[in-house]
C-alpha cells in the first residue's frame, strides 16, 4: 500500500511540474462521487461557481439519465481567462460551451481536446471580461454511458515577462555642427524579432526601453525608437545619453515580433556614437493561443 501511494505521488509531482513548464495550469479534480455537484442539468438550475478566483474545484457529474451540466461565474472587466474541462479520457461527441449570461448567446463551443501534448486531456473555452462579466457553462455528455464525471478548472490567460535584445551595429552621429535648435539624427541602426523563437506567437508590447553607451558621453540626447508596423519614430520622454523611455503600451496593440529600429537625436556639434544599444521589451502574450479551441 506504501509503495502505491508513493508512486501515486511521483505521478502527481510530474504532471505538475510538466505543466508548469508550459505555463499552463490544469486542475483534475479527485472523483469523489458522494460530494459531486449533481442537479444542474439546466440553465435555470446553473450550479452558481460564484467570482472565478475565489471558486473550490470540486467533482462535477452528469446522472446517467440527464444530457448535460451547466455552471454559472462571474469575472471582471479588465479580466481574460480560459475554462477547462476534463476528465480521464473525452468521449466521443462532448462539448463544452461557454454564453453570455445576459444575452444567452452561445460565444464559444468546444467539441475537441485543446492541448494534445498536455498530460491531462481537456477542452477548453475563452472568456473576456469586455464581452461580458457575467457567463454559463455547459457540458454535455456526448456519447458516454452512465454516470460521467469531470472537473472544472479557472486560470488567467494571459501572462507578461520581459526579454532584452541587441541591436546590430553602431549609431554614429556627425554633429549638429548648423547647431540647429532641432538637432542631428544619427543613421539607423535594427533588431529583427520577427523570427525570434522565444518570443510567444500573438505577444504585444507593454513597456519598451532602449540602453546605450554612448561615446563621448554628451547632454540633450535622445533616444529614437521605431518598429515596422507603425510609421512614426518615438521620441524617448526624456532627454539621457544612456537610456530611452516611450509612450507605449498594451493599448497599442503593438506585436513584439518585428523589426525594430532605433536611432539618436543630438544637439551638440560634436561628433558622437552609440553602442552596445539594447531594447527592453516587457510583453504579455495569451498561453492559450496555439490550443483548439473548437
Amino acid at each position: 500500500m506504501k509503495a502505491i501511494v508513493s508512486l501515486k505521488k511521483v505521478v502527481v509531482c510530474l504532471v505538475v511540474f510538466s505543466l508548469l513548464l508550459t505555463n499552463t495550469v490544469v486542475v483534475r479534480a479527485e472523483i469523489n462521487p458522494d460530494h459531486a455537484i449533481t442537479g444542474n442539468n439546466s440553465k435555470e438550475t446553473a450550479y452558481n461557481i460564484g467570482y472565478w478566483k475565489h471558486k473550490i474545484i470540486k467533482t462535477c457529474s452528469i446522472d446517467e439519465k440527464q444530457n448535460e451540466a451547466w455552471f454559472s461565474f462571474n469575472m471582471s472587466q479588465d479580466e481574460q481567462i480560459y475554462i477547462t474541462c476534463s476528465r480521464e479520457n473525452i468521449p466521443d461527441g462532448m462539448t463544452f460551451s461557454i454564453f453570455n449570461a445576459n444575452t444567452m448567446k452561445e460565444l464559444r463551443r468546444s467539441t475537441k481536446i485543446a492541448n494534445p501534448s498536455s498530460f491531462i486531456k481537456f477542452l477548453a473555452v475563452k472568456a473576456d471580461g469586455t464581452e461580458s462579466t457575467s457567463y454559463l457553462l455547459r457540458v454535455e455528455r456526448g456519447n458516454y454511458e452512465g454516470d460521467m464525471f469531470f472537473s472544472l478548472n479557472f486560470a488567467d490567460r494571459m501572462k507578461r515577462t520581459t526579454k532584452t535584445f541587441d541591436f546590430r551595429g553602431t549609431a554614429r552621429n556627425n554633429g549638429n555642427k548648423g547647431m540647429s535648435f532641432a538637432g542631428v539624427d544619427s543613421n539607423v541602426i535594427t533588431v529583427d524579432l520577427s523570427r525570434e523563437t522565444s518570443i510567444p506567437k500573438g505577444a504585444i508590447v507593454n513597456r519598451v526601453e532602449t540602453s546605450s553607451y554612448m561615446s563621448p558621453n554628451q547632454g540633450n540626447v535622445r533616444h529614437m525608437l521605431m518598429c515596422q508596423t507603425e510609421s512614426a519614430w518615438w521620441t524617448s520622454k526624456v532627454s539621457s545619453a544612456t537610456s530611452g523611455s516611450y509612450y507605449i503600451n498594451s493599448s497599442n496593440r503593438i506585436p513584439v515580433k518585428q523589426i525594430w529600429s532605433f536611432k539618436y537625436n543630438a544637439k551638440a556639434g560634436a561628433k558622437s556614437s552609440m553602442n552596445s544599444v539594447k531594447l527592453r521589451v516587457d510583453y504579455i502574450y495569451d498561453i492559450t493561443s496555439d490550443w483548439n479551441f473548437r
